[in-house]
């Protein structure tokens, strides 16, 4: 199978059944997570879901199918709660309606215009017809030449695996703006505990102050209170 062909299989083809979608029981139904899956397909997966509790009902009386592929759910509403309703993946559904063919593409050699170009140096990153491939090997015979669809396949690995270290990325990522959410919580908790404290300790400063100036105004006497004045003995008189 060309690379045209699997292509176009990917787009038009259920990923479960790989049965390409129509207009009928095939017709491709779009998920909240973005997945599309045949309508036969999904159905089959809700009743086997109902079947073996898998398909919960909500507080809103709508039931859920699980995703295939990541698991995430979609709701089926009320008040049919059929997976007949879903929405359509109008873009597949435009393209397998189309009256359209499609071929790959063909591109020819400027060198040798009646070759086409069906090689691929990976050293040098050009496309070579049979005839330039045959030179560029006696030439540079330390290249790597590929047929197109090899090459292809060798770069669309390389994406993949430069896709999983991405998500690896995102997730490490996404774990640190999470630690770094949760150290901020417990800062401004920590910060709020120290501005209540620190009210605490000035409103008992202010307290003594106040005690203090209330004891400058208004003084306890210290002193004793006064005797009466002592009478003097009266003066005898020697006969």
């Amino acid at each position: 199978m060309s690379l045209a062909a699997r292509c176009l299989h990917a787009v038009s083809a259920c990923l479960v059944c790989t049965e390409s979608y129509d207009a009928g029981q095939r017709r491709p139904k779009l998920l909240r997570c973005g997945h599309t899956f045949c309508l036969s397909c999904l159905s089959e997966i809700a009743r086997l879901s109902a079947s073996t509790e898998r398909c919960r009902t909500a507080t809103s009386g709508s039931e859920t199918l699980v995703c295939p592929k990541c698991r995430v759910t979609t709701a089926l509403l009320p008040p049919h709660h059929s997976v007949a309703h879903l929405a359509d993946n109008f873009a597949i559904v435009d393209f397998i309606t189309a009256d359209h063919s499609v071929a790959e593409p063909e591109v020819y050699c400027a060198k040798h215009p009646d070759k086409r170009e069906k090689y691929f140096c990976m050293s040098c990153c050009r496309l070579l017809c049979p005839a330039c491939a045959l030179e560029h090997a006696s030439q540079a015979p330390s290249h790597t030449i590929r047929d197109v669809e090899s090459a292809a396949g060798h770069y669309r690995r390389r994406l993949r695996s430069a896709l999983d270290y991405c998500r690896e990325r995102l997730e490490l990522l996404g774990r640190v703006l999470r630690e770094a959410a949760e150290e901020r919580r417990r800062i401004s908790a920590l910060r709020l505990s120290l501005e209540h404290l620190t009210g605490g300790v000035r409103d008992a400063e202010l307290l003594s102050q106040t005690h203090t100036l209330m004891g400058l105004q208004d003084p306890e006497p210290h002193l004793s209170s006064p005797t009466a004045p002592k009478t003097s003995s009266p003066i005898r008189l020697s006969p």
